[in-house]
């Protein structure tokens, strides 16, 4: 996770933009980072560009929503810091 830039999060990867390696890659990200599977994860816009938005489906939004902030805090006091 590379951070926050604007209202959204940045995630960098390595995997090269082709047959959706670097798509996969950013679902294996946000599953890892979040603690969910990638099966919960859906890519719903900009499958063939830079800015995508997914879908994250959960039991428990309250507490996806609770790790989600907690992931967050670091990047936002990291920004606040100046770093």
């Amino acid at each position: 996770m590379a951070g926050v830039h604007g209202d959204a999060l940045k995630v960098q990867v390595n995997a090269p933009p082709v047959d959706g390696a670097a798509n996969q890659a950013v679902v294996e990200v946000l599953a890892a980072w979040l603690d969910v599977p990638q099966s919960a994860i859906a890519l719903v816009q900009g499958q063939a560009g830079r800015d995508k938005l997914v879908e994250i489906m959960t039991d428990s939004p309250a507490q996806l929503t609770a790790r989600l902030r907690a992931a967050l805090a670091c990047f936002v006091d990291k920004r606040q810091a100046g770093g």
